[in-house]
């Protein structure tokens, strides 16, 4: 294996320092932290001559580049590709052309002003548009450039958005705030450094619109290969992701509230007595019910644990050894049965909690009964 050689740019160019790198029309472009400048290879490599471009001329309030992102007018990459460069303090620069080192070829088009980036590697494209991870939210990079920092329609958050504030206030200092598109299993995720070695995600369903949380990746970073999710840790190790029933043998608790509901009438107070689920739970007893009003969301059962033991990865486990994974082909809907469940308010939901590790859970409704409780 040869290193690469980089030759003829300013001192300041030191390959070992670069932040990141980004691709743009067929030339690479890098840039090192806490600099105003990007440097740019030849169209077609990667290596060799490099050229510095500075933008500390053409930025009204400061900061350093941080993310270099291609902002896409349609679904794919084409000439109307615009090259949009993101500053410390959320100012953006939106450049046309390919060619920085050709005036004719190479043009500022519009300054914006967006939140504050988390990090170079806290952005991913979806269909025709960047997500950007700022101190915002979580926004569309397309629309929040056409309406503004503070539109709500650029907030791709919108649903979480205070969880998507609160985040980069406590950790957005720590090293890890990544954004992933994992196609395969419809989410957009986004790594939540909380410490130097621990993380939690962000993740969205691609196909709803629905938002979660997800605990026990300690990710650093995310990549998606041949369409599969793999995560790398702070202790150097590769893991695959949404693979199998179980967390590594472990069990999968998972923990759902829907939206708290008036049950159309906001003036008068219920009483929740009982619910049930319906789902494709081999095990319905292993569900734990907790009746929530006026967004109290303290629980007061016991979850019990699925005895069930793992399944196994299809065309991976030794065949006559391994355990069955007991998933159903034809997805059987079953009901938990009614559970007394109680809590008294205006606005009321049931919590769903359960905590197994052989089979994946398709959860399709909530069923409640209740009785009117007064207007007190």
């Amino acid at each position: 294996m040869t290193a690469a050689n980089f030759s003829g740019s300013p001192g300041d160019f030191v390959a070992s320092t670069m932040w990141s790198v980004n691709s743009f029309k067929g030339r690479v472009f890098y840039w090192a932290e806490n600099k105003q400048s990007f440097w740019y290879a030849t169209a077609g490599a990667y290596q060799g001559v490099m050229a510095e471009f500075d933008l500390s001329t053409q930025i009204t309030r400061g900061g350093y580049l941080v993310q270099m992102v291609t902002w896409t007018l349609d679904s794919g990459s084409g000439i109307d590709d615009l090259a949009v460069f993101i500053f410390s303090t959320g100012e953006t620069l939106v450049y046309q052309g390919s060619d920085p080192g050709d005036v004719n070829d190479w043009s500022m088009i519009g300054r914006f002003q967006i939140g504050e980036p988390l990090g170079p590697r806290a952005h991913a494209k979806t269909a025709g548009t960047e997500i950007i991870l700022t101190r915002d939210g979580y926004i569309d990079l397309s629309v929040a450039l056409k309406d503004g920092r503070y539109s709500e329609k650029s907030a791709y958050s919108a649903k979480i958005i205070r969880a998507s504030k609160d985040a980069p206030a406590r950790y957005g200092s720590f090293f890890g705030w990544e954004a992933v598109l994992y196609p395969a299993g419809q989410m957009f995720i986004v790594n939540v450094p909380i410490s130097s070695d621990s993380s939690i995600q962000h993740v969205r369903d691609t196909s709803q619109g629905g938002w979660c949380e997800f605990s026990g990746w300690n990710a650093s970073t995310f990549c998606v290969f041949r369409n599969r999710l793999y995560f790398g840790d702070a202790n150097g190790n590769v893991c695959l992701a949404d693979a199998g029933t179980s967390d590594n043998g472990e069990r999968i608790q998972s923990w759902g509230i829907p939206a708290f509901n008036a049950l159309g009438s906001r003036a008068n107070r219920k009483q929740l007595t009982a619910a049930t689920v319906v789902s494709n739970i081999l095990l319905p007893a292993s569900y734990a019910y907790d009746g929530l009003a006026d967004f109290n969301t303290t629980l007061r059962t016991t979850l019990v644990d699925d005895p069930s033991a793992a399944g196994s990865e299809w065309d991976v486990a030794e065949w006559d050894v391994a355990e069955w994974d007991t998933g159903a082909a034809d997805d059987p809907t079953t009901r938990t049965g009614w559970k007394n469940c109680h809590a008294i308010g205006f606005s009321v939901t049931v919590s769903v909690r359960v905590n197994q590790r052989a089979q994946r859970i398709n959860w399709y409704s909530t069923n409640i009964r209740y009785r009117n409780a007064g207007v007190n």
